[in-house]
């Protein structure tokens, strides 16, 4: 109880809304990510020009990275779509 009591006052202090650790994450994958080109398909689907060429679907949360769908967190390819989509990636 101590441990859970400790853990919420550190999360009251935090701005964000993701904990400290995930919004490393993605500040990383944003910046591994913003010189990627990034084309749309249609109105969710883009593919997205890195070093591999990946599809990104917006709609199904899906990227055929893999990552998105096993870290269940946007990998670098789906923030990039995101953002190039004018969406708040959280």
């Amino acid at each position: 109880m101590e441990m859970n009591a400790r853990r919420r006052r550190v999360a009251d202090e935090w701005n964000t809304m993701l904990c400290l650790e995930m919004e490393r994450k993605l500040e990383k994958s944003f910046e591994s990510g913003r010189h990627w080109d990034v084309s749309r398909s249609s109105d969710f689907l883009f593919k997205v020009h890195g070093e591999d060429s990946v599809m990104v679907d917006l709609q199904r949360s899906t990227c055929s990275c893999w990552m998105w769908e096993i870290k269940e967190f946007p990998c670098a390819h789906a923030l990039v779509a995101i953002l190039k989509n004018d969406e708040n990636p959280f």
